[in-house]
């Protein structure tokens, strides 16, 4: 089911939000470094994108989470917002994978889209489908600093 609705936070109220509390295919906004890059989370298992919505924060940057590219294509023309990078697991919502969808990034966005692929199933599949695109693929639990390099400056 793909709900309409979707959250904007602040960092004070993201402390008070009950982090299992989820709408499916709702995309969460978290405006917390009002003038960092935006990077795309893509994750189908929602408190695996809360946390790294959390570490990309303290790295300056603004997230929009979601389980699947179609409710974040919206949100994002909705908002006038364009991303300036996006971390997306291989695995995600409605039979998607990660590579495809990042595809679809690039190609709505740019090219020059910094997109990382993240697998937590050995990432055999993961590599030889990101393998024709260029993309970067880093298996779970990712070290974030190598998650890190991959991203623009915050």
């Amino acid at each position: 089911m793909i709900s309409d609705s979707y959250e904007i936070m602040s960092p004070s109220l993201s402390k008070l939000l009950d982090k299992a509390t989820r709408i499916t295919g709702s995309p969460s906004f978290r405006e917390c470094a009002m003038d960092g890059p935006l990077v795309i989370v893509l994750e189908d298992d929602f408190a695996n994108a809360w946390g790294l919505s959390l570490v990309l924060q303290d790295w300056g940057y603004r997230t929009v989470i979601g389980d699947s590219v179609g409710p974040v294509f919206e949100k994002l023309a909705d908002q006038g917002i364009t991303p300036q990078a996006a971390v997306c697991d291989f695995h995600l919502a409605e039979g998607e994978n990660g590579v495809s969808a990042a595809a679809l990034l690039q190609e709505r966005y740019g090219s020059d889209l910094p997109v990382v692929i993240m697998t937590g199933s050995g990432g055999t599949t993961a590599r030889r489908h990101a393998r024709e695109y260029r993309f970067p693929v880093l298996n779970k639990p990712v070290d974030p600093d190598m998650l890190h390099t991959y991203l623009p400056a915050s």
